[in-house]
Parts: structure tokens; sequence; C-alpha cells
């Protein structure tokens, strides 16, 4: 039941890639259910350790991760794939931005639920500063403009049922980047 709601939207060709929810095999708590970015420009797993699978059928959001990602072969390789200056990892993020810019949708398939293990593959983590340094010199401006409505949203969302770990200088600065969108 999870492969057929993950491919039945890329018969739309808006439609870059669609994700899915994956669930920590531990806690059964979504791990993963989009990515967002933060202030400083760098994807977040949107609703991390929370148990509520979204509403609807599909969200759509700037960034998913490649652990279950279901993408048209021709437009993988029309985008040249992955950038290969990545080391096990960020490779995810960087060809997503390339879908958005062309003007690609990215969707999580919210029916579509995996367990997946995080950051489990040998060396997952040895790379990260250089694959961080790279991502951000190619996109840090665009996913910055991008952090302005994404991160209020899911920093308040994130710490919602524990409202005691919000930080008040981020709280605050979340609630007026919310009240400068909606003017």
């Amino acid at each position: 039941p999870w492969l057929e709601p993950l491919l039945r939207p890329l018969s739309d060709s808006d439609v870059g890639a669609v994700g899915n929810i994956q669930l920590n095999p531990a806690t059964n708590m979504i791990d993963h259910a989009g990515m967002f970015f933060d202030r400083g420009g760098i994807p977040r797993q949107a609703r991390k350790n929370t148990l509520r699978i979204p509403n609807g059928d599909y969200t759509e959001w700037n960034c998913l991760s490649a652990a279950c990602l279901a993408i048209r072969k021709e437009l993988f390789l029309q985008l040249g794939g992955f950038d290969e200056g990545y080391r096990t990892g960020w490779e995810d993020a960087d060809l997503c931005v390339r879908l958005r810019e062309k003007g690609k949708r990215l969707l999580v398939a919210n029916q579509s639920q995996v367990y997946h293990i995080g950051g489990a593959t040998p060396g997952s983590h040895r790379h990260n500063a250089a694959n961080r340094t790279l991502f951000l010199n190619k996109w840090q401006l665009l996913t910055q403009q991008w952090a302005e409505t994404e991160w209020p949203r899911e920093y308040l969302l994130r710490y919602s049922r524990q409202f005691w770990k919000l930080q008040p200088l981020k709280a605050l600065q979340a609630l007026l980047s919310l009240h400068r969108c909606r003017e």
C-alpha cells in the first residue's frame, strides 16, 4: 500500500518528485514528512517526532528526503542526477532545489508510510561539514528565502506539545515572522 500513492502524482508533468512519510521503527513516530529550511537555509525534517500524519493525500514541500523518493527517470537524467560533489548526504536536498528551480512541485504522499532508520548508512555523517558548505554556497540565498515562511510554522509546531522546550527568543521571532507573512 505504500508504493501506489508514491507513484500516482508522477503522471502530472508539474510534479517533480514524490516522497513519503518515514517512521522511526523504535518509536513509531514520524522521522520525516517532508523537509523545510531553517533560518540558515539548512534543510530540516518536517514533523519530526510527532505522531499525527498530516491531513490530506499529499503535502507540498520545497525539499524531500531521497531515502524513499519517486522521480521520473527522464527528469532525473535531464537534471544530471545527483550532484557527485556531495559525499553520503545532502545530494537529495540539492536535487530538490534544482527541481524547484525548474518549477516542479515536490509532494509527500501522506498515505505512503515506511519505516526508516535515519543516519544508519556507515559514514553518513563523516562529510556533513563539507556537504553543508557545498550546499550553502550553491543555494543559501534561495533556501533562506523559503525559510521565511517555512521555519516559523515548523518551529512552533515542533514544540507545540512541549512548549517548555521553546526558546523564548526563537518563539518570538517565529511569531513575528508568521505575522509578517500574513500582512
